[in-house]
């Protein structure tokens, strides 16, 4: 099961490139989570200009749509506060972080881009430890960069803003479908999950396919 790499409580970085399903990925996590515990609501965080269909979440999911004004920050600490107190909060899911960035004001604070980064980054990781839950956000890559190398699988060094990422995050997640780079692959409708620990660099690796008509990742194979 995907949520095996969310257990415990901390911030949670998935990434890969433009159309490898880090939103797919991300709510098949949702239907795993609201599985596991029915009590608790999970709330996912989404970009809703640029999101899929999230009408067919479990109804335990609670949804903040982060292109509906004034969602920001501090609003995410607010819903996940209500959300936790009234029925258990499982996790908080943020779909794509650095839209954030142009959400929030920070405080009316005149900050340069990698202070409002940190500023981001130490909020969500403040979240991780008032309410015990993983916090789990999507990242980009720098697509062009993996593009143009032989091996295609993604490296903390392509998540953009990596150096933050990597000092924040207790655990990085990072998607590989080969189809996508070679349409002769025999490895069709299976995505790579390498689950990093980026303090040591140490990692697992998963393989897993997507089933649409259950909504979730089927495991395929795991190795160490």
């Amino acid at each position: 099961m995907i949520a095996d790499f969310f257990k415990k409580a901390g911030l949670y970085a998935i990434a890969g490139v433009k159309g490898v399903g880090r939103s797919t990925l991300l709510q098949s996590l949702v239907y795993e989570l609201c599985d596991q515990d029915k009590e608790k609501k999970c709330l996912y965080c989404f970009n809703g200009k640029k999101a899929g269909d999230t009408s067919n979440l479990p109804k335990h999911t609670y949804l903040v749509d982060l292109s509906e004004p004034p969602i920001n920050t501090g609003m995410i600490y607010l819903q996940s506060n209500w959300v936790k107190t009234d029925h258990g909060l499982s996790a908080v899911i943020v779909d794509d972080y650095r839209f954030l960035l142009r959400l929030d004001n920070f405080n009316n604070l005149e900050l340069s881009k990698d202070e409002k980064i940190l500023c981001l980054l130490t909020r969500l990781k403040a979240l991780t430890e008032l309410y015990d839950i993983p916090v789990i956000i999507s990242c980009d890559v720098d697509d062009d960069y993996i593009y143009g190398r032989s091996d295609k699988r993604p490296m903390i060094s392509d998540i953009q803003e990596s150096k933050y990422i990597k000092a924040f995050a207790d655990k990085i997640i990072l998607m590989y479908r080969d189809e996508m780079f070679d349409p002769e692959s025999e490895r069709k409708g299976v995505t790579e999950l390498r689950a990093v620990n980026p303090h040591d660099e140490s990692y697992k690796v998963r393989r897993v396919a997507y089933m649409p008509e259950s909504g979730k990742y089927c495991e395929l194979q795991a190795v160490l």
